[in-house]
């Protein structure tokens, strides 16, 4: 009898706390939004509860970490999202990155499929490729554009035997038709001790810097300079060239690309990816 009540204790503590996290973090939602909601015209927004869109929330014995992404009369916004840590006695902190106040038509005047054929002329691929998606976003003021506007995102793959692969993100002014801003997401990089780790072909040296988390607060990590750029590669560890920390697209199989300064900034979830490795 004392075993199977000591067996009923075991598996009780654990479904006890996690319903526990759980309860805490419906309840860090409902208090995130209220701070935003409260505070609205210092974020620049006019309507919290519709202009952020819980994206995912991490909870821990007495704090839970709730992210939102940031949309505009239903369009996404690009790198717009905020962070809420909330702790057990509902005060808010927030790692803010909110595009405020937009004021941006959401009617394009340029059409889907010339914004694609902007994208594809300007890529000129020499063999296949794939448009894998194309839609209305929103790519506010910053180091991305010098206004706030309305841009046709366009995702083209290319995928073939006579070049590099490429992940080519195009963001195409969806009033005027320019190119307002690109990256290709795929950049691959070495990370052989003498290899260019994404710098242009310099030598790689180890040192050991800061990182901001989202969740963990300042950490020490062991990174890799060449040249003028950083790269969250530890040569430290690991085999082949060192531990990376790098970016699978939300695929399983898929080409990784290293996280480096060059890769426009460090933001801190990459921070947290390392820290964690």
């Amino acid at each position: 009898m004392k075993k199977r009540l000591f067996v009923a204790m075991a598996v009780a503590i654990p479904v006890a706390f996690t319903s526990l996290l759980v309860a805490q973090s419906d309840r860090a939602v409902q208090v995130a939004l209220e701070h935003f909601n409260r505070n609205a015209g210092a974020y620049g927004l006019s309507n919290p509860s519709t202009e952020l869109r819980e994206r995912n929330q991490h909870a821990e014995p007495g704090v839970t970490h709730v992210r939102f992404d940031q949309v505009y009369r239903g369009l996404p916004v690009f790198e717009g999202e905020a962070i809420a840590h909330v702790d057990a006695d509902d005060n808010v902190t927030v790692t803010n990155a909110i595009a405020g106040n937009l004021n941006v038509n959401p009617a394009p005047r340029i059409s889907r499929n010339d914004a694609i054929n902007t994208a594809v002329r300007f890529i000129s691929p020499v063999g296949d490729y794939s448009v894998r998606d194309a839609s209305l976003w929103i790519l506010p003021r910053g180091e991305r554009s010098i206004i706030n506007r309305l841009v046709w995102r366009v995702n083209v793959a290319v995928e073939n035997e006579f070049e590099e692969p490429a992940e080519w993100q195009y963001f195409v002014d969806a009033g005027s038709g320019a190119v307002a801003f690109s990256y290709n997401g795929l950049e691959t990089q070495g990370r052989g001790h003498g290899g260019g780790g994404g710098g242009g072909g310099g030598t790689a040296s180890s040192f050991i810097g800061k990182g901001n988390t989202m969740y963990s607060g300042t950490v020490d990590l062991s990174e890799t300079k060449t040249d003028s750029t950083y790269s969250l590669v530890d040569f430290l560890r690991g085999l082949s060239g060192g531990n990376a920390t790098c970016d699978m697209g939300n695929k399983q199989i898929a080409t990784c690309t290293i996280f480096s300064s060059g890769m426009f900034g460090m933001s801190p979830i990459r921070f947290d990816a390392a820290f964690l490795r």
